[in-house]
């Protein structure tokens, strides 16, 4: 159902990639955790420390931010993107660990599912993600 390009990015190279993410128009970066019941922010997708960043950061549209909804995973004590239903495009970043490079993707998913029925994310959003998620 979703759809997405895998590729590796060497540490080197993770500062163009941003810029080349940027360059997807008006766009801002949400991290993966989330430590109150707020839709953070961060500046850019550079891997600074994947165990506590973790290695997705979501890419949305300011005009999208109003319709994030976050889902708290009490147990561990953060809150979490709901991914299926709101407008993002996953990055999933290439990590470099211990002398490997690990995959990274662009993934967003058009539709999903609701009440026993498939419900169809924005035309706009997904225009927007197709054409963002094939670089």
């Amino acid at each position: 159902m979703g759809r997405q390009i895998n590729f590796f990015i060497h540490p080197d190279d993770a500062g163009e990639f941003d810029k080349l993410l940027k360059s997807f128009g008006d766009v801002v970066f949400l991290p993966y955790y989330h430590y109150d019941n707020k839709v953070a922010t961060i500046k850019d997708t550079i891997v600074r420390d994947a165990l506590k960043e973790g290695s997705r950061v979501y890419l949305v549209r300011p005009q999208d931010l109003k319709v994030i909804k976050l889902t708290h995973i009490e147990k561990f004590g953060y809150w979490l993107v709901d991914d299926n239903s709101t407008p993002v495009l996953h990055f999933d970043r290439s990590v470099f660990k211990e002398n490997t490079i690990h995959s990274g993707r662009l993934y967003f998913q058009p539709q999903f599912v609701k009440d026993m029925s498939f419900v169809k994310k924005s035309d706009d959003f997904v225009n927007w993600a197709d054409n963002n998620s094939e670089y």
